[in-house]
């Protein structure tokens, strides 16, 4: 069984005015910073309830190479849903198909009523992008999972080197910021950690950037991590430094924890 947590900190950076986004389908905007939102709203793609939606499409690196897209996956079902198959389509002006690739968000399984991030990088193509449709193609039932508990802190700038002999100043990474939390179990679970992520949103909701963690470290050392109720482990997420400033309008981070339950009851 999949464990999902999320937790939310206030993030101040630059703004812009950005419009309101579409839900499900991303008009792409040229020549301007990655994760603008869509200038016009289309119907949410659904399929049982389990819908695609909050999405932008990072096309910093030109036209048919490079293209980031961006998103969540809600679950408006009564139950748990995993093993979600998203399918994202760059379509021309015209709406034929440029290229497609199928992800999953980053949890694998979704509570009732919750929202996952995704991210995925479209192959490259030849052609005119227009707008990225995200579908949700299929997904399973699944138990709905437990929760965990786990804090959030940064970005911060990240040490590399060493301090120089005179000063003492320590260089930092001109290219990335990084972002630390604890996982706490706080539940009655042995559950084994098989990933963080975060994700970066704008003041409309929209998801701007998604990143995934390094190692998972348990305090008791076991590899891979595995917490025994009131045990905790930590993370680390690195993220560009580029892309965080140039994410259109953020406003908060919010953190996922992926796990899987081993066992029910306290050993």
């Amino acid at each position: 069984m999949a464990v999902l947590v999320t937790v939310a900190v206030a993030v101040l950076l630059p703004s812009s005015s950005v419009p309101a986004g579409a839900e499900g389908t991303q008009l792409v905007a040229r020549g301007v910073v990655p994760g603008l939102a869509a200038d016009a709203a289309t119907a949410k793609p659904t399929t049982a309830g389990v819908s695609a939606g909050h999405i932008s499409v990072d096309d910093a690196a030109g036209v048919g190479t490079g293209v980031w897209v961006y998103g969540d996956v809600t679950n408006a079902t009564s139950a748990a849903v995993g093993n979600v198959i998203l399918n994202a389509t760059a379509l021309d002006g015209s709406g034929a198909p440029l290229t497609s690739r199928q992800a999953s968000p980053v949890a694998s399984a979704i509570a009732p009523g919750a929202a996952v991030p995704f991210r995925l990088r479209l192959p490259a193509f030849t052609g005119t992008l227009a707008r990225v449709s995200v579908t949700v193609d299929s997904f399973d039932p699944a138990n709905v999972p437990a929760s965990l508990s786990l804090t959030l802190d940064g970005p911060r700038e990240v040490p590399v080197g060493v301090p120089d002999k005179v000063t003492h100043v320590q260089p930092i990474s001109p290219d990335l910021y990084a972002i630390d939390g604890t996982i706490w179990n706080n539940t009655n679970q042995t559950v084994q950690v098989n990933g963080a992520s975060v994700a970066l949103y704008d003041a409309n909701g929209n998801v701007v950037l998604v990143a995934g963690s390094g190692p998972i470290i348990a305090f008791d050392g076991s590899s891979p991590p595995v917490l025994k109720p009131g045990k905790s482990a930590t993370y680390t997420v690195y993220i560009s430094r580029a892309a965080y400033f140039a994410a259109a309008s953020p406003t908060k981070l919010l953190a996922f924890v992926d796990s899987t339950t081993l066992s029910s009851g306290t050993p």
